[in-house]
């Protein structure tokens, strides 16, 4: 009987039948064959400007409109936020801008981090502002605190102009704390009929980070 090698070496040229190729059936020998490897071709071999027959079937595409309506609380909430207008200020409406909210949710200006002096996973350091993303009242409540924050501190002035990391932030005065404040409210107002809204943990961290707000903000006018 051959060896492997040896009737590997037939298949080699042999005349490729299968199972067993005639040179191998004529001597009697084992007929092993190869496993050849599998290739994978890159890109397609197809004719993108191929002309169609006259006669091709067509599916028909209609014109559909899609109208999304948030069936609860908990779909609602993961969806954009909108970010809202900015406070009133010198009897006029003033927006403001993306670097001010992008300012305002930089966990540094906050120091988030003071509130996880007993959480070892740091929770409202690393996990509170991804959330707010998704959570109006949480961002709010971020943007409330960042604010006054800011506002209160004679160190991040310019003037009469507010400057963070390098930046001016025009547009944010001691009255944009107030107007998130409100704003902050006003959701927790829109869902005290929900008890199941009650117990959500980003509305919990936002009562903190408010409830931390009204602290500083109660001892300054107190002084």
């Amino acid at each position: 009987m051959s060896t492997w090698n040896e009737a590997n070496q037939r298949n080699a040229t042999g005349d490729g039948n299968k199972p067993q190729c005639h040179r191998c059936e004529r001597s009697g020998s084992s007929c092993v064959w190869q496993a050849v490897p599998s290739g994978f071709r890159h890109g397609s071999s197809a004719r993108y400007d191929a002309d169609f027959a006259d006669d091709q079937p067509w599916v028909p595409v209609g014109h559909a409109e899609f109208q999304y309506v948030d069936e609860t609380a908990d779909i609602a909430r993961h969806y954009s936020v909108d970010l809202g207008s900015s406070p009133l200020a010198s009897g006029r409406r003033r927006s403001v801008s993306f670097t001010d909210h992008r300012t305002l949710t930089d966990p540094s200006v906050l120091t988030l981090g003071q509130f996880d002096i007993c959480d070892g996973e740091r929770h409202f350091e690393c996990t509170v502002p991804l959330r707010a993303r998704s959570c109006p009242p949480l961002l709010y409540a971020i943007y409330t605190a960042a604010a006054r924050h800011l506002s209160r501190i004679k160190k991040y002035y310019i003037g009469n102009q507010i400057q963070y990391g390098g930046k001016i932030l025009p547009n944010l005065t001691p009255e944009t704390a107030l107007h998130y404040h409100n704003q902050c409210i006003a959701h927790f107002v829109s869902l005290s009929d929900h008890s199941r809204e009650a117990q959500d943990e980003n509305l919990l961290a936002a009562a903190v980070i408010l409830r931390f707000y009204e602290e500083v903000d109660c001892s300054l006018r107190v002084q």
